[in-house]
């Protein structure tokens, strides 16, 4: 067993390649394996989003406060509130952010693939798709 008080899991600002608008990442825990688990809580300003992108292993989101956006490549807008939750498969190409007017706090689990890598980062998502009204 491993404790890590919350102390050690400093918070970080979202890097900019990644992410449009101010986005704040806090790890909570990573888990000791080969491929190991991720567990992170990501915080996002209203407008914040995050880069088109995919996972080796899938991703697992629970919001957790505040009114988030969700969109996996081809399908629709949606909206994400408190309690909600979104499994995406793994190569899957999405993002996900806050509305424009509400923060949107989530905590995010993925495993790192055989590299230590937990995602592949593609394109900004554009104003125009990030504005659209969910379904």
């Amino acid at each position: 067993m491993k404790l890590t008080p919350a102390a050690e899991q400093p918070t970080q600002k979202g890097a900019p390649d990644s992410f449009t608008g101010v986005v704040w990442q806090q790890p909570i825990a990573i888990g000791e394996t080969t491929e190991p688990t991720h567990v992170a809580r990501v915080t996002f300003e209203p407008v914040a989003r995050m880069a088109w992108h995919h996972h080796p292993h899938g991703q697992i989101l629970i919001a957790t406060a505040g009114v988030g956006r969700f969109q996996v490549e081809g399908g629709p807008l949606l909206a994400l509130h408190p309690g909600d939750s979104a499994t995406v498969a793994p190569g899957e190409t999405y993002w996900h952010g806050a509305a424009p007017d509400q923060l949107f706090v989530h905590l995010s689990m993925q495993a790192a693939d055989a590299n230590g890598e937990q995602a592949t980062w593609l394109h900004p998502v554009s104003d125009e798709d990030y504005v659209r009204d969910p379904a």
